[in-house]
């Protein structure tokens, strides 16, 4: 989305402006979005003015105002379309990518996805494609369109003390001249710094805080869940 800001206002991540995120980024990515299309069909659902009443309300709810929301048909009808969008989509790392011995390429290795409680993560594909993948990075990835989305800086895996169990971490707000990240398991939220160990995630926040960068899918991703074929998994 060349020439926008939409990050830029995402002030906090909480559901007035991550819904007006969802509006104001739907339109301008359309049918491109491989992995957004069920979005379209949210902003044309006939409920939408109610949504719109909704989020209002959970924010007038953080300040005191009397609200009254119906969380159960209001997630159930969110909750549903994006289960559709992530049907058959897999958050998780890239491990030992490599190219193949003795040629300039494909490149192999295992992408694990973040599904289960324990921390091994033992659902795992085998890979195999023309990219090469780093595995500080977050990816949503679809096996039976053999697609991939990076998700970092927003997701990062492993951004908390050494001395700490590993954890996805997402991010939260921007504070001041530091960035906040929020880990999905309960526990002290990290700050990201201009001069820290994480400098280059600052560095590619305050750019995003400018002006969106572009982001494209990764493609002609061959994903095999161990002892299965992805396009024939159900």
């Amino acid at each position: 989305m060349p020439n926008t800001a939409a990050f830029k206002n995402l002030a906090h991540r909480s559901a007035g402006p991550l819904w007006a995120m969802i509006k104001q980024c739907v339109p301008l990515i359309g049918k491109r979005g491989v992995l957004t299309k069920q979005l379209i069909a949210l902003l044309d659902d006939s409920s939408l003015p109610q949504i719109d009443d909704w989020v209002s309300a959970i924010a007038n709810s953080k300040h005191g105002k009397q609200a009254e929301v119906d969380y159960l048909t209001f997630l159930g009808i969110v909750g549903n379309y994006l289960a559709k969008i992530f049907e058959h989509c897999q958050l998780g790392v890239f491990e030992g990518v490599t190219p193949k011995r003795f040629g300039r390429g494909p490149f192999t290795g295992i992408f694990r996805s973040f599904k289960g409680a324990s921390r091994t993560f033992i659902t795992v594909y085998e890979y195999e494609g023309g990219s090469s993948f780093s595995n500080a990075d977050v990816y949503l990835v679809d096996p039976a369109q053999h697609v991939g989305l990076c998700l970092s800086p927003l997701y990062v895996w492993g951004l908390g003390p050494p001395d700490e169990d590993t954890d996805l971490f997402e991010f939260d707000t921007p504070r001041k001249d530091r960035f906040s990240f929020k880990a999905v398991q309960f526990r002290r939220e990290q700050l990201i710094s201009s001069d820290g160990s994480y400098q280059e995630i600052w560095e590619i926040l305050n750019q995003m805080r400018e002006c969106d960068i572009p982001s494209s899918l990764s493609e002609g991703l061959k994903l095999e869940m161990y002892g299965f074929d992805a396009d024939t998994t159900e």
